[in-house]
């Protein structure tokens, strides 16, 4: 798993911050999508089958099938997953050497201190979800 260089900071908008290293899993767009449409099938097939079910035919036949589409569009969502943190915590100073913080959504992903409580933002580079390092771009080459 490639390591990524991640900046922990507190949730404050102007709060200290320190640098960090994390273990990132990518997932791909393919493995996104075959996920996020097994469980919309799969709750298509309990709602299917919970028609034959007296009681439960009343709610899980249209529960069924928006659980499933909400399980596909979040599991659509997630882009990676951190397996290994390590860094100082700029709240304490403390090094940290913690597992997780576990799945990457849209947002920063978050971890408590174990030493001071404090809750800690994870900051992931973008580059980390793409296929290359970061470069210079197009109009910072030079050209011969």
């Amino acid at each position: 798993m490639p390591t990524v260089h991640v900046k922990l900071c507190t949730p404050a908008p102007t709060g200290p911050s320190a640098p960090g290293t994390t273990e990132i899993r990518r997932l791909t767009r393919r493995h996104r999508a075959l996920v996020g449409s097994g469980a919309i099938v799969l709750g298509v097939l309990a709602g299917a089958v919970s028609v034959l079910t007296p009681g439960m035919h009343l709610v899980f036949v249209w529960l069924g099938p928006l659980l499933g589409v909400g399980l596909g569009l979040s599991a659509n969502r997630l882009t990676a997953w951190a397996t290994h943190t390590e860094g100082t915590c700029p709240a304490c100073s403390e090094a940290l050497s913690l597992p997780g913080p576990g799945p990457v959504w849209d947002s920063a992903p978050s971890m408590r201190c174990p030493e001071c409580g404090a809750t800690l933002l994870i900051a992931i580079p973008r580059y980390a979800f793409g296929d290359r390092e970061p470069g210079p771009t197009t109009k910072e080459r030079a050209w011969p």
